[in-house]
């Protein structure tokens, strides 16, 4: 996680394994002085997730689960990510999760973190996500600027 401890070197060493480009994300962050994650909350679904070759980009539409719907999967041995893309707006650095741009309240926020709830929801895509005062877990940041070309075509 991109934190400011022995986690986030590890997690680099990580990345740069699976080939992604560790170089520009540590460039962004340093510029930022800060480190940030997501905190996101599973509710009545598994811990999906795209599946991401990482030699050459490409993606599936998501891992399949197994077990019921409310729970009992684990997710990836190596953990989740969170995609995001972020940007510099109005002197601020801003993580961009929707099309809108919409201040988050101070009840989504924990921090540096933003609080979300990935959910079932009605229509495509699912699951879907939401902004939540629940307590998650911390997910990786992935940045799309560390994502291969290819990834980042499947992505769009």
């Amino acid at each position: 996680m991109l934190r400011d401890n022995g986690k986030y070197y590890e997690t680099l060493a990580v990345w740069k394994e699976m080939g992604y480009s560790v170089g520009k994300v540590e460039r962004a962050m340093n510029k930022l002085g800060k480190k940030s994650d997501d905190i996101t909350y599973i509710i009545n679904g598994y811990k999906a997730f795209r599946e991401n070759n990482y030699a050459d980009g490409s993606v599936s539409a998501g891992l399949k689960g197994s077990g019921p719907d409310g729970g009992e999967c684990g997710g990836s041995a190596l953990g989740s990510q969170v995609y995001y893309r972020s940007d510099w707006y109005r002197n601020k650095w801003a993580i961009i999760h929707r099309k809108t741009e919409v201040p988050v309240d101070k009840e989504y926020v924990e921090g540096s973190s933003v609080k979300l709830e990935s959910h079932r929801g009605l229509g495509a895509p699912r699951p879907k996500l939401r902004f939540t005062v629940l307590e998650g877990g911390a997910k990786d940041l992935i940045t799309w600027e560390q994502l291969t070309d290819a990834a980042c075509i499947e992505l769009y």
